[in-house]
């Protein structure tokens, strides 16, 4: 299905090297499958647990009655293509593929192919083994003055016992917990609500940092592992490409003999479309409590109660933002009062203190929801407000968490010899990737990312659309 003669080397932005795709039968046996596909896909995503995926099939064999096809199938396939950057003077290098062997669970579509008895297709699903696994398996655990980054460990290694290794950002404080006939998976994610990551102890260049990563853990499996993290460690990262959207496909490399080609490394890094699925909606922000909320803590055991309420205008620079400009400014009409969005808990700040509470229970450790829920409330909605989705060439480095560049023009008019075009001065900048789907097709292989950010490129100012125009005519 690659289209390079010499697989180590890129020929043109869409080439992929194919090292396998496989179907296996609920008694284990292995097809080759490549000749059957017309189209299959490999995703990721960090709000959803489990990668997954699907192949379009064109079977002319009729694996469905003959295998019999029952939804104990697996499908396996390992795929990546040559390096853009290969190191001068070799013959070119792959870049690490892209490997996966996922269970079968839906077949859909399944129809007879016009003007042919028996020829069909249809479209296989297919996602993580380990989702079976959590659903055949219940916790029942009570934790004492335990970190729930410890926690997630525990119930990763001991309840899903997956050879898949994991990564967990330390989380900050000491918690008493209980997990109560719950699903591996439903309550790792329902820690990652409560779980606050660790403070830093130095900065590294001497000036301000915000107090932590945040307040926003995610659980979500890639390629490479599955992971428990904070939004703010991933928005740390150091960017790992530089994607534009402008021209492809020009002709502007020069060999000695003044022929032009293509600059295949640039047409890797083009995006060929993009979409901005949203920017503000003023009446969800102020009445969502993501630029002021309060929240109602009440203690039923001491019969106390406190009001905390969260600005962001005051909270901003509290928490880690993927660029360095506010979108907002301080008069903006989505600064509504804090107590129109009020919402109330059971909180348990003043037991540590009290002297009937430490003589029963003298290690007892207080949840304080309320010095973090409202900052994890805004710093969601503040990302999941401005979401773009790109398409462009496959790149197997790209995984959902990654940290990208993402440039795109201004919609001026005005361009041209003397008014060259200019980046969007808001929309450029770092992104954070939230999914990606990895597509590959017969000769083609492409990318769908979804990316966020949460701040601007550039500071919010003015300009004048008659003096930014009045040249044009």
């Amino acid at each position: 299905m690659a289209s390079n003669n010499n697989k180590n080397l890129l020929r043109n932005e869409n080439d992929y090297n194919l090292n396998y795709v496989k179907l296996v039968d609920w008694k284990g046996k292995e097809y080759e499958f490549q000749q059957h596909i017309g189209e299959f896909s490999y995703e990721e995503s960090i709000f959803e647990t489990f990668i997954h995926g699907s192949v379009f099939v064109s079977d002319a064999v009729d694996f469905p009655t003959l295998l019999p096809m029952m939804g104990q199938e697996r499908f396996k396939a390992s795929f990546t293509r040559a390096d853009e950057k290969p190191p001068a003077g070799s013959d070119g290098r792959l870049l690490d593929p892209i490997s996966f062997d996922m269970c079968v669970y839906l077949m859909d579509g399944k129809r007879q192919e016009s003007g042919s008895g028996k020829h069909q297709t249809y479209t296989l699903y297919y996602t993580s083994e380990e989702i079976f696994k959590n659903l055949n398996t219940k916790v029942f655990k009570a934790f004492r003055s335990k970190k729930y980054s410890d926690m997630v460990k525990l119930v990763y290694e001991s309840y899903l016992k997956i050879n898949k290794k994991i990564n967990i950002e330390e989380s900050n404080i000491e918690v008493d917990y209980c997990i109560q006939n719950e699903h591996p998976i439903r309550s790792i994610n329902k820690i990652a609500k409560r779980a606050v990551p660790k403070l830093p102890t130095t900065s590294k260049s001497g000036e301000s940092e915000p107090n932590s990563n945040g307040y926003f853990y995610v659980f979500y499996e890639d390629k490479d592992q599955f992971n428990f993290v904070s939004i703010g460690s991933l928005i740390k990262q150091t960017p790992i490409a530089k994607l534009s959207y402008e021209l492809k496909n020009i002709l502007e490399n020069t060999d000695g003999l003044g022929h032009k080609s293509r600059d295949v490394e640039k047409d890797m890094s083009n995006v060929s479309n993009y979409q901005q699925q949203g920017t503000f909606d003023v009446l969800t922000q102020a009445m969502s409590g993501e630029a002021a909320s309060s929240m109602l803590a009440l203690d039923p055991i001491l019969r106390t109660f406190s009001v905390k309420e969260f600005d962001l205008r005051k909270e901003f620079d509290k928490f880690p933002h993927v660029d360095k400009s506010k979108p907002f400014v301080d008069d903006h009409r989505m600064f509504v009062s804090p107590l129109a969005n009020m919402s109330m808990i059971i909180g348990d700040s003043g037991h540590p203190n009290n002297d009937y509470i430490k003589a029963k229970d003298p290690t007892a450790k207080s949840f304080l929801p309320e010095e973090f829920f409202l900052h994890r409330q805004s710093q969601k909605k503040q990302l999941l407000k401005n979401i773009i989705t790109l398409t462009l060439s496959g790149n197997p480095r790209i995984k959902a968490g990654s940290m990208i560049e993402f440039n795109v023009p201004e919609h001026l008019g005005k361009t041209g010899q003397n008014n060259p075009e200019q980046k969007d001065q808001y929309l450029q900048g770092k992104y954070l990737v939230v999914s990606v789907a990895h597509i590959l097709k017969i000769g083609k292989y492409t990318m769908n990312l979804e990316i966020i950010k949460d701040t601007y490129f550039s500071d919010i100012k003015h300009r004048d659309p008659v003096q930014e125009y009045k040249n044009i005519y």
